[in-house]
C-alpha cells in the first residue's frame, strides 16, 4: 500500500497550510467511513508537523479533505506515482498499490530541490566485445513541486525520524523519512 502522507502534506502546504497549522485529532466520518489512528487514541489539538511525525490518520484525512482528494492524487502523479490513485477519503492513508520504484520517485523531489526524477535501472548495455549497444541519454524531469515548499516539508520529514514513528531509523547522521 502506498504511504502518501508526505505527498499529501505537501499538497497541504500547496493549499496554504504550514507545518504549525493546528488540527483537532478526533473521531471523524466521511462518506460513511471513519479513519482510526493506529493506537486507537486521539491526541487533541496538534500541528500538521506533529501529525505527520506520529502518523495521525485522522489529521491526514482532514488535510486531504481540505486540500482536495483530486489534488492529492494529481500531486502523487506529479511526484512520480504512475499507478491509479482512487480519490476516495482513504487516499490520505496510502490505500493505492504502488511499487518501490514509484515510491522512490515520489520522495526524490524532497531531496532534489523540487525536481522530479525519471527512474531507470539500465544505464548502458555492452556486447561481449565491449561495444555499447544501448546507452541511456534521458535527463531528469522538470520541477514538480514549488522549491519554497521543500524546506518546510523536509523539516517535517526530519521530525518523523527525530521524534516520531521513524525513530528506529536513526543512525547518527541527519535523515528524513516517513514510515
Amino acid at each position: 500500500a502506498l504511504q502518501i502522507a508526505a505527498g499529501q502534506r505537501a499538497d497541504g502546504l500547496e493549499a496554504g497550510l504550514a507545518p504549525q497549522s493546528m488540527f483537532e485529532d478526533k473521531t471523524l466520518t466521511i462518506d460513511g467511513w471513519s479513519p482510526r489512528n493506529y493506537d486507537n487514541k486521539h491526541y487533541g489539538k496538534i500541528t500538521m508537523a506533529e501529525a505527520l511525525a506520529h502518523s495521525v490518520n485522522t489529521i491526514a484525512v482532514q488535510i486531504s479533505e481540505k486540500a482536495g482528494r483530486q489534488k492529492v492524487a494529481r500531486l502523487a502523479h506529479r511526484l512520480g506515482i504512475l499507478s491509479p490513485m482512487p480519490a476516495g477519503p482513504a487516499i490520505a492513508l496510502g490505500t493505492a498499490d504502488v511499487n518501490l520504484a514509484e515510491m522512490t520517485a515520489a520522495y526524490a523531489p524532497f531531496a532534489n530541490k523540487g525536481f522530479g526524477v525519471w527512474l531507470h535501472t539500465i544505464v548502458d548495455i555492452h556486447s561481449t566485445d565491449g561495444e555499447i549497444i544501448y546507452q541511456r541519454h534521458a535527463s531528469g524531469a522538470e520541477r514538480v513541486i514549488n522549491e519554497n515548499l521543500i524546506p518546510p516539508m523536509n523539516r517535517m520529514l526530519v521530525q518523523v525520524v527525530q521524534d516520531g514513528t521513524g525513530k528506529q531509523a536513526q543512525f547518527g547522521h541527519p535523515i528524513a523519512g516517513k514510515t
